[in-house]
């Protein structure tokens, strides 16, 4: 049995035969991927699914698509088992380079070989119907999946849903998901409170930010450095200084303290105001804070 984290192939050198046991996670580049890809195609037997899928697998770390579509296409063709993780990859592939169309052409041939519908396969469909500004089309494909049950629902899929609504403004609507959320398996968690808190701000909806925010703990929900980043930002850009001052002393109250960016947003932000004196001050206390941990 093959481990499915490598490949040990046989050299011949000098006319002795070694054998040369290959790692995927050491695929730094295209050229390692298809010098391997090379060798693998090479043995008789072929290696089984599992060495091909973790192939496939380093060139989407790497975000090769491409080039990971054309290894899929002709895998397919060398006759090699195709199974559901494969074709997950190839959708996800599809979507990350623009071509969702693709990706949900690959369904049929999903369905045809009697494969169940994962967050796997879904969420990068509905990313890529994000991506593409493809709006209405997303939200009527989540309504699908929720409706018919096409799919065990997790935070992966929800997750994907908010950021892609956020990201287009429709934080209203991501707002609703989240109470959907509230009633169900699925929790909402930190990140996702997050992502809607900061696409209020960036709405200029601070109020409604606010809210969200305090509403975290009442909620179980932990708040963390990014969500102090993201209203610090929010409050620095409209020159709320009380309020800053404010989360700021809350965050080292909750022993959540300011990294890099929290400094930098507001340094930032002073400086644009003017208040180029309050800034260094911050500045040497963000010196003597790095310090102090040194």
């Amino acid at each position: 049995m093959f481990d499915c984290r490598c490949l040990s192939t046989n050299l011949v050198s000098n006319g002795t035969m070694k054998s040369r046991r290959i790692e995927f996670g050491d695929i730094n580049g295209v050229d390692d991927a298809l010098s391997i890809y090379g060798l693998m195609i090479e043995r008789k037997p072929l290696p089984n699914t599992r060495l091909f899928n973790n192939l496939l697998s380093r060139l989407v770390k790497l975000k090769q698509y491409t080039v990971a579509i054309s290894l899929f296409r002709d895998i397919s063709i060398l006759g090699v088992s195709i199974d559901n993780y494969a074709m997950n990859i190839a959708i996800n592939c599809y979507c990350n380079s623009h071509r969702v169309d693709f990706g949900f052409s690959m369904l049929a041939a999903f369905f045809k070989r009697g494969y169940m519908l994962d967050a796997a396969t879904v969420s990068p469909l509905l990313k890529g119907l994000f991506q593409e500004n493809r709006i209405a089309e997303a939200q009527n494909l989540f309504r699908k999946i929720v409706r018919e049950e096409l799919c065990e629902m997790n935070n992966i899929i929800f997750g994907v849903v908010v950021d892609g609504l956020c990201k287009a403004g429709n934080t209203a609507m991501a707002i609703q998901l989240l109470r959907v959320m509230e009633k169900g398996s699925c929790r909402p968690d930190t990140h996702k409170y997050n992502m809607i808190i900061d696409g209020l701000c960036k709405d200029k909806l601070l109020d409604s930010a606010m809210k969200l925010f305090d509403e975290m703990p009442h909620k179980g929900i932990d708040r963390d450095v990014f969500t102090y980043n993201v209203l610090i930002n929010g409050l620095s850009t409209f020159g709320q200084w009380k309020e800053v001052k404010a989360l700021w002393k809350e965050m080292i109250d909750c022993k959540i303290y300011p990294n890099v960016i929290t400094f930098t947003t507001v340094i930032d932000a002073l400086c644009k105001e003017g208040l180029v004196d309050k800034a260094h001050d911050l500045l040497n206390i963000m010196i003597q804070k790095i310090m102090f941990l040194l």
